[in-house]
């Protein structure tokens, strides 16, 4: 096990912008490598929990170290683009994601974009606003990067990312695709998901309504009771 360092003397005067990948990635792979976190980073060196405690602890405490080095190393703005990498406490991870989005050297990678755009899912506890944002976002850095996506497109690929939440959106979509069906305009699709959601809303409503209507009738009940006897 590498012997534990102190990382405050290594903070470099840079920061990753998005233009600066190729300096950037060089000198912090120096201190990486002279604070022994470098195989970790890099994926060579796995967390092994049978290995005995005072192993696994240093291991965590090395991995904490990395991702945190490599955090406060690279612009917040930045990071807007990767809050799921970022939020995963995994500097491989976060650096894999960097490395695919900056290293052709102009700021961006159409390539991982789009990507990203075609996996980012409609969360299980996430608003729908929320989760239009951050598609927009990303189809918006896609068309400053000459890398244009038509309203139709989008407005499929909004529809097809939110199966874990609303699988009956999906199914009807697929369904409409499958026998050429005219495709829903960005408008259309951005009005059937908030309508989903809204529909969802209600029905927690009624529910806790029903609930609590039932549970004031229980104790009303249970008082009755208690005066009888």
């Amino acid at each position: 096990m590498a012997k534990l360092m102190a990382t405050m003397s290594y903070r470099l005067d840079i920061k990753l912008t998005g233009e600066n990948y190729d300096e950037w990635s060089k000198r912090l792979m120096t201190v990486f490598i002279a604070i022994g976190v470098n195989d970790i980073v890099l994926g060579r060196e796995h967390l092994d929990e049978r290995r005995r405690d005072k192993w696994v602890n240093c291991w965590e405490v090395r991995r904490k170290k990395a991702h945190s080095h490599l955090v406060q190393h690279v612009e917040w703005s930045v990071f807007q683009g990767f809050r799921y990498d970022l939020r995963t406490g995994n500097p491989r991870v976060l650096l894999d994601a960097l490395r695919e989005r900056y290293s052709e050297g102009n700021g961006y990678n159409p390539v991982y974009l789009e990507r990203q755009l075609l996996t980012r899912c409609l969360g299980p506890s996430e608003r729908v606003r929320k989760y239009i944002d951050d598609m927009m976002d990303i189809r918006r850095v896609l068309s400053e990067n000459r890398e244009r996506m038509t309203d139709e497109k989008f407005a499929s690929i909004l529809l097809s990312n939110v199966s874990d939440v609303y699988p009956e959106i999906v199914r009807e979509h697929n369904e409409r695709a499958r026998f050429n069906r005219e495709r829903p305009s960005l408008r259309n699709a951005i009005g059937r998901l908030e309508t989903a959601e809204v529909m969802v809303i209600d029905q927690e409503v009624v529910k806790d309504v029903l609930v609590k209507d039932v549970a004031d009738k229980d104790v009303g009940t249970t008082v009755e009771v208690m005066d009888l006897t």
